[in-house]
C-alpha cells in the first residue's frame, strides 16, 4: 500500500512538471512536431480519403499512427456526444483548431514518459526493493526527460519501448522460456519501429539469451528462441510500418539522407568540439554524482562479472559508441539510456551505502539526493524561463495577420512563419537542407521575386550563412542585396526572447510589371537538383496564375516542361 502511495506521488509530481508550460505559444508550433504532422495528413484533409502512406521515412512511422490513434479516439467521443458531427467536420477542426490538437500531442508524450517512470519502478525493483522507487523518483525529475516531454517528438515514446524491452530482457536471462522471448522481440519491434537506432537492441538480447547457455546447455533450443525473438521483431516493425515495403524507394532514398546527415552533421552545428567530448559534457550535466555512481557500478560489473548489469551496460555502451561516431549530435539522443544509468548509479550509491550504519546511510542519501537535484532544478529554472519568454516567430506571425493584406506574395525562409498562419497568402518557402546547404541557392536571387510585396528571413537562417561567407557567396550577396534594394517593414529582435531575430522587407517598387524573367536568372538553375527545381518552380507558376501574372506564370511553365522532359530523356536515355 505505501509503495503505492509512493508511486503515486512520484507520477503526480512528475505530471506536474511536464505539464507546466505545455500550452506554451500554442497555437504556433515551433517544435519539429513531425509524428503529429504525418497524423494529420493520414486524415485525407480537405481532399477526402485516408492516407496512410507517411511519404516520410527518416526515422520509423508508429509514432505516426499512435497519435492517429488519439486524434481518432476524439473523432470517436465527439461523434458520440454529437459534438462533432461528420467526418468533414472533423477534418476542418484538424485544421483550424491547432491549439487543441497540438495540446493533444504534446500530451501524449507526457503521458508516455509517465509510462516510462512507470517502466523504470519495475526495473528498478529488479535490483532491490528500494531501487525500483529510487529509479522512478530519478526519472520523474530529470531535467532533460522533462524538457524533452513537453515536445512532440519521437525520442519519448522510444525510451519506453526500450526501457520495457529492457525489463524483458531481464527475463530472457533469468527464466530463458519462450513467451520471455518473445514478448522481448514484440518490444523490441516497437522500439525499432519508433526510431531505426532501437535495432541495436539486438546485441544485448543475444547476450541475454547466451548468458542462459550455462544453465541450460541446449543449443538448440536457445538458437531456436532467439529466431523466435529476432522473428517477432521483425515481423513486428514491418507491421508497423509497412510502407517501408511498399514504398522502398521513398524509404531508401530518406533513410540515405538519415545517414548521411548522422556522418556528416547539421549545418551551423557547432564543430569546435568532437561527439565523445559533446556526448560527456552533456551526461554530467543531465545525470551528474548519480552517472559518477553508474562508472563505479561499470567497474564493480566487469569485476564480479554480473551478467544482470552486464546486460544493461551493454546497451549502455554499444549505443554510447554508435552515436559518438555520428558528426551529428544533440543531447536528445542520450535519451534512451540516461535512465538505464541513473539506474546503474543507483545499484552502486545503494551498495556503498549499506556500508555503514543506519545514520551515515540516511546522511548519505540526503547528500547523494542533493548534488543530483540542484543541478537538475537550475536546468528547469532556466527551460521555464525560456518558454515562457514570448518567442519572435509569434510576434511576426501576430505581425503578418494584422499588417501584411491577404493575397500578398510572400517569400519566407524556413523560421519565419509557420504555415498555418498563410492560409490567403501566396507564398513560397525558402527551405534550408541541413545536409546539403547548397540545395537551395539557385533561389538566392532578388532577380525571383521581382514581382514578391515581402520577403522574411531569419537569423537561425542567415546567420549560419553568413558565418561562412566564403563557402555562401550567393546567400551573402542576397542578404546584402535585400538590404540595399528593399526596405525593412519590421525587424523582430532576439535579444531577451525566444526565437531568431527576424527580419521582414517590403518591395519598394510601386508597380509589379507582368513580364517574362530576366534570362540570365535561369542559369543560376544549372547544376541544381532537378526535384527541387521543380519543386519551387510549380509553387511560382501556381501563386503567379492566381495573382493575375499570366506571362511570368507562362514563363515559368515552359521552363518547368522544358525540365520535365530533360528528367524524361535522363531515365529512358
Amino acid at each position: 500500500m505505501r509503495r503505492g502511495l509512493l508511486l503515486a506521488l512520484l507520477l503526480g509530481i512528475a505530471l506536474l512538471l511536464r505539464i507546466h508550460h505545455l500550452e506554451r505559444w500554442l497555437p504556433d508550433l515551433f517544435e519539429e512536431a513531425v509524428p503529429i504532422l504525418k497524423a494529420r495528413n493520414f486524415w485525407g484533409g480537405e481532399m477526402g480519403g485516408f492516407d496512410f502512406n507517411p511519404h516520410f521515412f527518416h526515422y520509423p512511422a508508429l509514432s505516426f499512427y499512435i497519435h492517429f490513434a488519439f486524434q481518432a479516439a476524439v473523432f470517436s467521443i465527439g461523434f458520440l456526444l454529437r459534438a462533432v458531427p461528420s467526418l468533414e467536420t472533423f477534418r476542418t477542426l484538424l485544421e483550424t483548431d491547432w491549439h487543441s490538437f497540438a495540446l493533444l500531442g504534446r500530451g501524449v508524450t507526457v503521458l508516455f514518459d509517465l509510462c516510462t517512470i512507470l517502466v523504470a519502478w519495475l526495473l528498478g525493483n529488479r535490483f532491490g526493493e528500494r531501487i525500483g522507487p529510487a529509479m522512478a523518483a530519478l526519472v520523474a525529475v530529470n531535467a532533460l526527460h522533462i524538457r524533452l516531454a513537453q515536445y512532440i517528438i519521437v525520442d519519448i515514446p522510444l525510451v519506453f519501448f526500450i526501457l520495457l524491452s529492457l525489463l524483458f530482457l531481464l527475463d530472457v536471462q533469468e527464466r530463458g522460456q519462450p513467451g520471455d522471448f518473445l514478448k522481448t522481440g514484440l518490444a523490441i519491434g516497437l522500439a525499432t519501429a519508433t526510431k531505426y537506432t532501437a535495432a541495436l537492441l539486438v546485441v544485448p538480447l543475444i547476450f541475454a539469451a547466451l548468458s542462459t547457455i550455462e544453465r541450460r546447455r541446449n543449443w538448440n533450443d536457445l538458437l531456436a528462441k532467439i529466431a523466435l525473438s529476432l522473428g517477432t521483431a521483425g515481423l513486428t516493425f514491418f507491421l508497423l510500418d509497412p510502407f517501408i515495403l511498399f514504398d522502398f524507394g521513398a524509404f531508401f532514398d530518406d533513410f540515405t539522407y538519415e545517414r548521411i546527415h548522422m556522418e556528416t552533421g547539421h549545418f551551423g552545428q557547432n564543430a569546435g568540439t568532437t561527439s565523445i567530448l559533446f556526448y560527456a559534457a552533456e551526461l554530467w550535466k543531465i545525470t551528474g554524482i548519480v552517472g559518477l555512481a553508474a562508472v563505479v557500478a561499470l567497474i564493480q560489473t566487469i569485476k564480479e562479472r554480473d551478467a544482470r548489469r552486464g546486460v544493461l551496460f551493454l546497451w549502455i555502451v554499444i549505443y554510447l559508441v554508435v552515436i559518438s561516431t555520428w558528426q551529428m549530435r544533440a543531447d536528445r539522443y542520450l535519451l534512451p539510456v540516461v535512465a538505464v544509468i541513473l539506474l546503474m548509479g543507483a545499484t552502486a550509491i545503494f551498495a556503498m551505502a549499506a556500508r555503514f550504519r543506519a545514520p551515515w546511510r540516511m546522511g548519505m542519501a540526503v547528500v547523494a539526493g542533493m548534488l543530483y537535484l540542484l543541478p537538475q532544478g537550475f536546468a528547469l529554472e532556466a527551460h521555464y524561463a525560456g518558454v515562457s519568454a514570448p518567442d519572435t516567430r509569434s510576434q511576426a506571425r501576430v505581425w503578418f495577420q494584422g499588417q501584411v493584406p491577404p493575397g500578398s506574395l510572400v517569400a519566407l525562409e524556413t523560421y519565419t512563419i509557420q504555415p498555418e498562419a498563410l492560409n490567403g497568402y501566396l507564398d513560397i518557402r525558402l527551405h534550408i537542407d541541413v545536409v546539403d546547404p547548397q540545395r537551395w541557392s539557385c533561389f538566392y536571387d532578388l532577380g525571383w521575386y521581382e514581382n514578391f510585396d515581402y520577403i522574411f528571413i531569419s537569423s537561425f537562417v542567415y546567420q549560419r550563412y553568413l558565418d561562412r561567407a566564403d563557402e555562401f557567396p550567393v546567400q551573402v550577396q542576397f542578404y546584402r542585396d535585400l538590404e540595399v534594394h528593399w526596405q525593412v517593414a519590421k525587424r523582430f529582435a532576439a535579444e531577451g526572447k525566444s526565437g531568431p531575430t527576424i527580419v521582414a522587407f517590403r518591395n519598394p517598387s510601386a508597380s509589379r510589371i507582368d513580364a517574362e524573367y530576366n534570362p540570365e536568372i535561369y542559369k543560376n538553375l544549372a547544376g541544381a537538383k532537378p526535384s527541387s527545381v521543380l519543386t519551387l518552380l510549380r509553387r511560382l507558376e501556381k501563386i503567379f496564375r492566381i495573382a493575375g501574372f499570366e506571362q511570368k506564370a507562362v514563363d515559368v511553365e515552359m521552363r518547368i516542361s522544358f525540365l520535365e522532359d530533360l528528367l524524361k530523356r535522363a531515365r529512358n536515355p
